[in-house]
């Protein structure tokens, strides 16, 4: 192995912040867990989420001080093997903090989630409330991408109801 030269004037090396070692973990844990659920290993992401969880000394699912970033990942496992009531629990408990920090690809996730699973309750009202909610925070916050999810997911939603006219209207926004 080659070994690194060091010069009497380079700088000395700084200690690791309290801390930084436990969000190194949880980040690269919930990385993998991100492409573990995009592989469609579903099983294997929701213990790699629960790892990141755990690596904040938090486990995240009874109180809103733990892990957001990794919470909101395990929520869409959750959802993904059809745990719908869980899922619903950790975005309600979740989800303020990704709209606060702006966590935007959990925010879309997290709002689209809820309305479906108000969807599938035929909590209608609730259902178009939250998509109306991602999409104002969208045109709020300059984040385009976030209102256009909203119309789509609107628009999704209208198909699922035979509603073809008023779903293209909400893509040609």
């Amino acid at each position: 192995r080659a070994r690194r030269a060091t010069s009497p004037d380079a700088a000395p090396q700084e200690p690791p912040e309290p801390g930084a070692n436990a969000f190194n973990i949880m980040y690269a844990e919930a990385t993998e867990g991100i492409i573990d659920l995009n592989e469609g290993r579903c099983r294997d992401a929701a213990a790699r989420f629960r790892l990141a969880l755990a690596a904040s000394g938090k486990t995240g699912a009874g109180r809103a001080d733990g892990n957001g970033y990794a919470a909101l990942l395990h929520a869409v496992a959750v959802y993904e093997a059809n745990d719908l009531r869980q899922a619903a629990h950790l975005l309600h408990l979740h989800l303020p903090m990704a709209r606060d920090v702006g966590l935007l690809d959990h925010l879309i996730q997290g709002h689209v989630m809820l309305s479906r699973i108000a969807f599938e309750d035929g909590e209608l009202d609730e259902a178009y409330d939250l998509l109306g909610e991602l999409e104002h925070l969208g045109h709020r916050r300059a984040l385009p991408r976030a209102a256009a999810s909203a119309r789509l997911e609107r628009a999704r939603a209208l198909m699922n109801r035979g509603q073809s006219e008023a779903a293209r209207e909400q893509v040609a926004l």
